[in-house]
């Protein structure tokens, strides 16, 4: 992403205003923290270049013909969507798991409200056993579901998913909570 578009991006989703010079900082202190992404990023643009698709690690296939268009705009969409799909369909498989697996542990209790590609929201009975739903849905989508993708893909995840658990009346008024 360019300086402008994260000094846009930032406003319209945070509020804050941020100069130019104070995006670029970002940038490069983003990349200087993490100095394998920048090299990787290229390759992964490159790749969809050349072959108009990109593909998650667990082999989900995103087609982006986009990245051949004449209008730039459109192309360094495709250029950011190639980087961003197989990240985001990769998070999408881990909560799919997540999700088969929590339906076997307690589905008069636990109740799907909503997902995206990095978040589900259930909703957990009140009353008895709460407690141990939520401590149960924080070591399903971490460690089940890591064992999980080694039984079903062959691949072993080198991390544990972490998984934030919040709860509260509605959505919008949601807190986190350590368990």
């Amino acid at each position: 992403q360019s300086a402008p578009g994260l000094k846009r991006f930032i406003k319209k989703e945070s509020g804050l205003t941020i100069t130019e010079d104070e995006s670029v900082d970002f940038q490069e202190g983003f990349f200087g923290r993490y100095p394998d992404f920048r090299p990787s990023y290229r390759r992964q643009i490159a790749f969809v270049r050349q072959h108009s698709y990109v593909e998650s690690p667990f082999g989900h296939i995103r087609r982006l013909p986009s990245i051949a268009s004449d209008n730039p705009a459109v192309a360094a969409e495709a250029e950011r969507q190639s980087v961003n799909s197989p990240v985001q369909a990769f998070e999408s498989t881990l909560a799919f798991i997540a999700l088969a697996e929590l339906s076997k542990y307690d589905p008069k209790n636990l109740r799907l409200v909503i997902f995206t590609h990095d978040s589900v929201g259930l909703e957990n009975s009140l009353g008895p056993g709460r407690d141990k739903r939520r401590k149960a849905v924080k070591h399903i989508m971490e460690r089940v579901v890591h064992d999980r993708v080694r039984e079903i893909f062959g691949i072993e995840l080198p991390f544990i998913p972490t998984v934030e658990v919040s709860t509260g009346p509605n959505l919008a008024d949601m807190e986190e909570i350590k368990l």
